[in-house]
């Protein structure tokens, strides 16, 4: 089976937005082939999960999606609100513990029904709480910390946006393709761009981008570029083509933006041009569409670049989304190689 890159997205109003967001898990688990128990498990916490944003997160969304292969065969759910954040997030997993007149029970199940957790909040600004569940069990460690969201605009079933990773040997490989447009073109589009990305021979960025943009010629065309990072030498190599963002951020926070140059892959590309230079082991990548905007600043998250990147990538989705287009953010970090 294909890895699903895109977060399916069910918002939660109120209370009874639980339900909703239950059956969407469930139905997904059952094409994912999870037997009983672990649909139990996984409902049991996404109900919870659900309930707390409800009540005490001012509503916001749960995205969930298909892990990709590196973390396992599972399951991973994306719990995202911008209320007023937790002041004691210890105190708040202790069951019976409650700010809103509950059992206190929410946290503490989402903890014992899932393989994988780690949370993220901050005062006035909200949380994001990551969990994961496998049906078999998630590996422990990584040779390397990605993760990304990839979030279709409103009203639309498709993300024109996409994305993926390869290692090979010492090297990683990513792309984030955004389809021009949105909608099923897009995403055909961008489905094509993945396909021959993971196809193909991994020499060096301009080539795989070459062929990327000559896969494309069929379709609408889309925005794409990729980066090739060398553990061995600390070498970077970057190409792009169109409208994605890539950008550096060192261990002090500081940024350094990447180039793509103008065109639209499958369509016009004048020139296919790598851009070098070497990068710190402590850094952390972040690349994007043109869904989000380019203002973000990590620096106004305390704590937040330590995180997993799937949460890191999660958080910057919620709070600089344009919110007409389709959205995805990928976030590559040297900072952490054991799964949460």
């Amino acid at each position: 089976m294909d890895i699903q890159r895109q977060n399916q997205s069910v918002q939660v109003v109120d209370k009874s937005s639980s339900g909703a967001v239950r059956r969407a898990i469930e139905t997904f688990a059952k094409k994912l082939e999870f037997d009983d128990t672990q649909r139990g498990r996984i409902a049991l916490a996404v109900t919870e999960g659900a309930n707390n944003i409800a009540l005490h997160g001012n509503g916001g969304y749960v995205l969930f999606k298909q892990l990709d292969a590196d973390f396992g065969n599972g399951i991973e759910v994306l719990f995202v609100d911008k209320g007023p954040g937790m002041h004691n997030i210890s105190e708040c997993f202790q069951d019976g513990f409650s700010t809103g007149g509950t059992m206190g029970q929410g946290l503490g199940a989402i903890r014992r029904n899932v393989d994988s957790y780690e949370i993220f909040s901050s005062r006035d600004r909200g949380t994001v709480l990551l969990a994961r569940i496998g049906k078999t069990q998630l590996p422990t460690q990584r040779q390397f910390s990605y993760g990304a969201v990839s979030i279709a605009v409103e009203k639309e079933f498709v993300c024109g946006d996409s994305w993926a990773v390869r290692e090979s040997g010492d090297k990683v490989f990513a792309l984030v393709v955004d389809g021009l447009g949105h909608g099923p073109g897009a995403a055909e589009a961008a489905q094509a761009a993945v396909d021959c990305f993971m196809s193909v021979a991994l020499t060096h960025v301009t080539e795989v981008l070459e062929r990327i943009h000559l896969a494309l010629r069929k379709t609408r065309g889309a925005a794409a570029s990729v980066i090739e990072l060398d553990r061995k030498t600390n070498e970077l190599n970057y190409a792009g083509i169109g409208n994605i963002s890539a950008v550096i951020l060192d261990p002090e926070m500081n940024t350094r933006s990447l180039v793509s140059l103008s065109g639209i892959a499958g369509v016009e590309a004048r020139k296919i041009q790598a851009f070098n230079s070497k990068w710190c082991k402590d850094s952390t990548i972040v690349m994007h569409s043109e869904g989000l905007m380019s203002r973000w600043d990590l620096t106004a998250y305390p704590g937040l670049i330590r995180k997993d990147p799937t949460i890191i990538a999660a958080v910057l989705a919620r709070d600089f989304s344009r919110g007409k287009d389709d959205v995805t953010v990928l976030v590559l970090s040297t900072r952490r190689a054991t799964a949460s």
